[in-house]
């Protein structure tokens, strides 16, 4: 069962007449007050106007993966949207009091015919328990926290980001981890499972080995 936010976000939806994520609003919300938004920082900051993929959800060390490929940008115009797995998702945004939190609201979904659990609602839940504290650098790995310490991790999907590594040669996939002053841990190889810790590390990247090559990444 979703907390209360979640559950007046779902009241209150719009219907997408398509999936996609540059969808138009048929009546433009009502949100916040534009002063909240300082131009300057909405242009410059690297959260806004770069499409993210979400690498996963951190709960205290466990980190769970999405189902299925979902997306998020937030536009220098104060929409936001992505793909939650199957539907498509928007709405608005504006920063807190500052550019370390932000808050979305007036929230759509597109109703397709989905698959069962195709959706990742559980990060919907998460975003939208705003406002989010944001961290990270911005170039590789980007974090929006809720109050209950749930972590959304973020992926930059221009540029390089960690799937790139998927196809490497070890060794070439960890020259390229630690040039990100990122720590390269082998956790299989060939099958064969390695005993690893179970805490989580922002600034470790997890690899799968076959025949030296990195087959999948993790981060944490």
């Amino acid at each position: 069962m979703f907390p209360k936010p979640f559950t007046i976000l779902l009241s209150s939806l719009l219907v997408f007449a398509a999936c996609s994520t540059g969808a138009d609003f048929a009546t433009p919300p009502t949100l916040l007050p534009s002063s909240s938004a300082p131009p300057t920082t909405v242009a410059t900051h690297p959260l806004v106007g770069s499409d993210w993929l979400v690498a996963g959800l951190q709960n205290l060390d466990a980190v769970t993966p999405p189902p299925n490929e979902v997306t998020l940008t937030f536009d220098p115009d104060q929409k936001f949207g992505g793909n939650a797995g199957c539907n498509g998702y928007g709405g608005q945004w504006v920063w807190g009091t500052d550019t370390e939190t932000i808050v979305v609201a007036d929230w759509a979904i597109t109703e397709m015919a989905c698959e069962e659990n195709s959706d990742w609602f559980a990060f919907l839940e998460a975003l939208a328990s705003s406002p989010l504290t944001v961290s990270g650098g911005g170039d590789l790995l980007t974090q929006l926290t809720a109050d209950d310490g749930t972590i959304i991790l973020l992926e930059p999907v221009a540029g390089f980001t960690w799937t790139d590594l998927v196809g490497m040669a070890e060794d070439q996939a960890k020259e390229t981890t630690e040039s990100a002053d990122y720590v390269f841990r082998v956790v299989s190889r060939d099958g064969e499972a390695y005993p690893v810790t179970a805490d989580y590390r922002q600034d470790r990247v997890n690899a799968d080995i076959v025949d030296g090559v990195v087959t999948k990444i993790t981060v944490g």
